[in-house]
């Protein structure tokens, strides 16, 4: 396993780690400060979800090395952070000055396109792929 795997491998699970934990946290010690539970929910979800496309993106990239799956990583490691960042954030809006939430806000959807984008290209480079 080449150094790039073992670092990818790293930051899928060290995202994966952080949704457990900002998940528990959310569940038991955070719940009352939040505006929106729901919105929180959603920010933890996609979290997981994106920390496990992290992983796959890594165990594909270590096992099909005719897969470049650079781009596809990197886009859906930014889009997790501008996405599930910024709705964690907005979970607690009423605690954040409103001009946060007037910059957070946009950033939601630019990280929601950053992860398609990133599965699309996920998709094209496996398509693409001459290893059967």
């Amino acid at each position: 396993m080449n150094h790039q795997i073992k670092n990818w491998l790293c930051i899928g699970l060290v995202s994966l780690m952080l949704a457990i934990i900002l998940g528990a946290f959310g569940a038991h010690m955070l719940e009352e400060k939040m505006t929106d539970t729901g919105t929180y929910q959603t920010a933890s979800f996609y979290h997981f979800i994106s920390a496990i496309v992290l992983l796959l993106y890594a165990i594909l990239q270590d096992r099909y090395e005719a897969i470049n799956l650079r781009w596809s990583f990197l886009l859906m490691g930014l889009g997790s952070v501008f996405f599930s960042g910024s709705v964690y954030l907005l979970a607690f809006r009423d605690d954040v000055p409103d001009t946060v939430v007037s910059i957070i806000g946009p950033i939601t959807p630019v990280g929601g396109t950053l992860m398609i984008v990133s599965l699309a290209l996920g998709i094209i480079q496996i398509m693409k792929s001459s290893h059967k």
